[in-house]
Parts: structure tokens; sequence; C-alpha cells
């Protein structure tokens, strides 16, 4: 099972200000659109994020797309 995280980054400081959870990687890329319609570019940016359930027991190895 993998899981897309959607991070709004704070540019300068590299804070994550906000995360959305997302089911699958075209729900990811469509609220990636949707959120840099209205994004302030000069001070932040978009990463999603890949999570891959490694074992049962819910642990997951992250990984950059």
């Amino acid at each position: 099972m993998t899981l897309h995280t959607l991070k709004i980054i704070e540019t300068d400081t590299g804070e994550v200000v906000d995360t959305i959870e997302c089911t699958s990687e075209r729900n990811a890329e469509r609220v990636q659109g949707g959120v840099n319609i209205n994004l302030n570019h000069e001070k932040y940016h978009c990463e999603v994020e890949e999570k891959i359930m490694t074992n049962k027991l819910n642990k997951y190895a992250e990984a950059r797309i």
C-alpha cells in the first residue's frame, strides 16, 4: 500500500507549514495543482512525498517523488 503526502514548505527556512494526505499519486497531483493556483510562490513551494508500507506493522519508508 502506498500513501502520498503533499507538503507545503516555507522556502527560506525549509519548515513544513502544512501537509495534506492523499490516497493516490493522481490525487496528490490534482491537490498540488489546486494548491499551486493560490500559493505564494515567492515564499512557499510544494513537494509530494510517497510512503510505501514495508511490512504488516504499518511502518512506512519515505521517498520523495
